[in-house]
C-alpha cells in the first residue's frame, strides 16, 4: 500500500505543483493513470501467467474485466472521502519526496502503458 501511496503522490504531484494547479482536476488525472497503468500491469502478468499455466490465451471479456476491476478499485482508494488529500499530506516533505523517486514512478507509469504492445506482440505474432 505505500508503494501505491508513492506513486500516487509523485503522478498527483506533478499536476498538483503543491497547489498551483496545472489543469483543473489533478486527483483525477493522477487517478486515471495509476489506475489505468497499475491494472495494465497486473492484467498482464495474470494473462502471462495464465498462458504459461495452460497454453491458452484468456478471453477478451476476462482480460477487459480485470483491468476495469483495477481501474475502479484505484479511483475508490484515491478519491473516496478524498482520499488523495490524505496522501499527499502523508508523502509531501519525507525521504519519498525526491527526484529519484519521481522519476522512478513515472517510469513505473509508462511501464504499465508499454505492456499492452508487449501484450499484442506476443500473442498476435
Amino acid at each position: 500500500m505505500k508503494f501505491f501511496r508513492i506513486l500516487y503522490f509523485h503522478i498527483y504531484n506533478t499536476y498538483y505543483k503543491d497547489g498551483n494547479y496545472s489543469n483543473d482536476i489533478p486527483h483525477l488525472t493522477a487517478s486515471g493513470l495509476v489506475g489505468c497503468s497499475l491494472s495494465l500491469l497486473l492484467t498482464t502478468a495474470i494473462v502471462f501467467t495464465n498462458f504459461q499455466l495452460t497454453g491458452e490465451r484468456m478471453n477478451t471479456e476476462l482480460t477487459i474485466g480485470i483491468a476495469g476491476i483495477g481501474v475502479v478499485i484505484t479511483l475508490f482508494g484515491t478519491l473516496y472521502q478524498q482520499q488523495y488529500e490524505a496522501i499527499y499530506e502523508q508523502i509531501k516533505g519525507t525521504s519519498w519526496d525526491n527526484t529519484l523517486t519521481r522519476v522512478f514512478s513515472w517510469l513505473i507509469i509508462i511501464a504499465g502503458f508499454l505492456t499492452v504492445g508487449l501484450y499484442a506482440y506476443i500473442f498476435n505474432r
